[in-house]
């Protein structure tokens, strides 16, 4: 596999870029295609290391892409003064030294057959299992795992992930599928502490990353990966110890320039630019420690696309609306660059229309597909999206918001957002995730298609915001999984 080396001189000369002049770009396909294949391969190259965020591999991201976004002739967006905002957070050690669990006198792996959810207290306890099935009350809809109130009480619960059958249809339940919810309820009923399980395959699992839930338990929190290791009627016995280091810090950046028309509203196109960095992941990617996490269709594709647009709708004339482009850091840490992004003041004085989601969009398949989520987000989503010429793209439209990625900050913000996707592969958070298999063409066919769409926007009124039912984003989010 070839890689990139770039010299630390090269990247100065990338840094001291950022007080270039803007350039003129030729726009063709072809020429849009070398520069949008030298931006993945620089951004999935050795030496920026994965692109971790807080560390100098993002550092050197961040540069680069500020660079491109000044040669496109954007404004620094920040306060009218500056392509960066910082911000910290929480980060690795995560899962601290300690972290045990034993199921009736069987040692499990952590990492593999369990591990703690970000929702976790620390500490030490052993006890009996009860199992609580879904973990959901609705008596007056007819469900609840609860009838028997005080069973559980002083237990560990063992909760299925997701909802029975039939929870679509049924509002009332649709509210209470979510993991924090069950977690509380289960509080409320006696619960010492919270085991997961899944006997859904499709449903994938939930994250063990340390930042990706923000709410916290009063409770132990953990998942268990095999359903059938518990009896089906509990008084299992188990001892778990919970370590979660919540102490370390680092200091992440967004970048982010724009196009002041100095109209009413903005339109913000997005994506993040961080990713796994080096050696974390490799025990579970048969890996080790030198690992690089390339990321380059997770997400230096959609970071090159977010830059390539920048380029070209600043020389499109559009006027109706401001235009804001930010390459988000920390979303491999739970989304926390583009929440950030949301509560920073400068994005407070520029009223938001709708947000465009850039991710993973270097891998088009044989059958040309595009699932561009979120389209029930706005009431006129569909209908645009439906007269914008698609070439030999194959649209998939899906209702809801779905996709954990850097879109779903701002659908909880009231935004209208749509994540436009080429689909999960075998290669997804391993460092097989290469510039070498990228698909080119294709992304040239994703940015021309988002382009168009950008455009279109130009001629419309402001979006009209809708929200998703939470079993309709629960269920689209087990189908993009």
């Amino acid at each position: 596999m070839k890689k990139i080396i770039l010299p630390i001189i090269l990247m100065c000369c990338l840094v001291l870029n950022i007080s270039a002049q803007q350039k003129q770009f030729n726009l063709t396909d072809d020429a849009s295609r070398t520069r949008v294949q030298h931006d993945v391969c620089l951004l999935a190259s050795d030496s920026l290391m994965g692109r971790e965020a807080g560390t100098a591999g993002e550092y050197l991201s961040r540069m680069f892409i500020a660079s491109q976004f000044k040669e496109a002739g954007l404004q620094p967006f920040f306060g009218d003064t500056s392509f960066f905002r910082s911000f910290t957070y929480h980060d690795e050690p995560f899962i601290a030294n300690g972290t045990t669990f034993s199921l009736n006198g069987n040692d499990l792996k952590l990492l593999t057959d369990f591990y703690p959810l970000a929702y976790s207290i620390n500490g030490t306890l052993s006890g009996e299992t009860f199992n609580a099935g879904y973990g959901i009350s609705a008596a007056a809809s007819g469900y609840d795992d609860y009838k028997d109130t005080a069973a559980g009480r002083g237990k560990i619960f063992v909760i299925e992930l997701g909802a029975p059958a039939g929870f679509v249809e049924n509002e009332a339940i649709q509210e209470r599928v979510g993991k924090y919810n069950k977690i509380l309820l289960a509080q409320e009923r006696g619960a010492i502490a919270v085991i997961f399980v899944c006997s859904d395959t499709a449903y994938g699992r939930p994250s063990d990353n340390p930042n990706y839930y923000w709410q916290r338990a009063s409770i132990p929190v953990l998942f268990v990966s095999n359903i059938s290791w518990f009896s089906k009627t509990g008084h299992d016995k188990v001892a778990l110890a919970v370590n979660i280091d919540r102490e370390s810090k680092r200091s992440a950046y967004n970048v982010a320039g724009w196009i002041n028309n100095h109209a009413e509203y903005s339109i913000v196109i997005g994506g993040h630019y961080d990713h796994l960095g080096t050696g974390q992941f490799g025990a579970r990617s048969g890996g080790g420690e030198d690992n690089i996490f390339y990321g380059a269709d997770d997400n230096a594709s959609g970071t090159a696309g977010v830059m390539e647009l920048a380029r070209r709708i600043k020389t499109a004339g559009l006027t109706k609306y401001n235009y804001i482009f930010v390459a988000f850091s920390a979303e491999e840490k739970g989304l926390i660059g583009s929440s950030r992004f949301l509560s920073d003041s400068s994005i407070n004085g520029a009223k938001v229309d709708c947000m465009i989601d850039l991710d993973m969009i270097g891998r088009l398949n044989e059958k040309n597909e595009v699932k561009i989520f979120g389209v029930g987000t706005a009431k006129e989503w569909k209908s645009t999206i439906k007269t914008i010429p698609a070439d030999k793209l194959k649209l998939v439209n899906i209702k809801s918001g779905a996709g954990g990625s850097d879109h779903m900050p701002f659908y909880y913000h009231n935004i209208p957002d749509i994540f436009i996707h080429t689909g999960l592969h075998t290669d997804y958070h391993t460092p097989k995730d290469v510039c070498e298999k990228v698909n080119f063409e294709g992304m040239i066919q994703v940015i021309n298609f988002t382009q168009k769409l950008i455009e279109s926007l130009d001629s419309k009124p402001k979006l009209t915001f809708k929200t998703v039912s939470a079993g309709r984003m629960l269920f689209d989010l087990v189908h993009f999984l």
